[in-house]
């Protein structure tokens, strides 16, 4: 089994370069907000647009290269947090000896955070562009109202085709979307199915103790 200090190592490169990326997209629209809109024009916009699709493709350069590394590592903590918190769920944490009690809570604190950080760092990333297509839309939009005599239609594509460009998100092979609201998900669903799974198994001991309870009664009739 990998240790969880050698994926918590790859989870925090990944979290690095998301944050790199992520304060990058900020600089770039913090330098939209430096323009006015009279300032504001296709050269600048052209420029602001390069820059952004630089940082675009480097976050699809690494999504590519990471995309099922950060799944396995994050399904991977869930489901042992899964598995340590339904041990709690069958016994009291004191009838563990100390040393499992302490190795519990060090795996389950290493793969909770590891999963929260994770997903809040790589989060991120959406929420600065989105702020980036607001910034740039507005800042066009003002020129359309207050120059809208000198806004020629490139300016005016510039803008339509930013705006209508879809959403970029990081996921996990395509299917976990690494977004801040997945971390209430992955929470719910963890303990949702964790204590669907105690229930079962409990239920299936029952059903063995009585199995066997009837066994014993009808020998001891015979």
């Amino acid at each position: 089994m990998v240790h969880p200090c050698l994926t918590n190592i790859v989870a925090l490169f990944y979290t690095s370069l998301c944050w790199r990326c992520s304060a990058n997209i900020k600089s770039i629209t913090d330098k939209i907000d430096e323009y006015s809109p009279e300032e504001f024009e296709r050269c600048h916009q052209l420029y602001i647009l390069k820059k952004k699709k630089n940082s675009y493709d480097v976050l699809h350069n690494f999504q590519d290269a990471f995309s099922v590394t950060i799944f396995c590592i994050i399904l991977a903590n869930v489901l042992m947090c899964s598995a340590i918190t339904g041990s709690f769920l069958v016994k009291n944490l004191g009838e563990f000896p100390i040393s499992l009690q302490m190795d519990f809570l060090y795996y389950l604190t290493s793969g909770f955070s590891c999963v929260v950080v994770t997903l809040w760092i790589a989060g991120r990333v959406p929420i600065e562009m989105n702020r980036f297509k607001n910034s740039f839309y507005q800042k066009v939009h003002e020129r359309l109202l207050h120059h809208h005599a000198v806004i020629g239609l490139e300016e005016l594509h510039l803008k339509t085709d930013l705006f209508n460009e879809p959403d970029f998100v990081l996921t996990g092979c395509n299917i976990l979307p690494l977004k801040r609201s997945t971390i209430i998900a992955l929470v719910g669903t963890l303990f949702t199915y964790t204590v669907l799974v105690m229930n079962t198994n409990v239920s299936k001991d029952v059903c063995t103790i009585a199995n066997n309870t009837r066994s014993n009664i009808c020998l001891n009739s015979l």
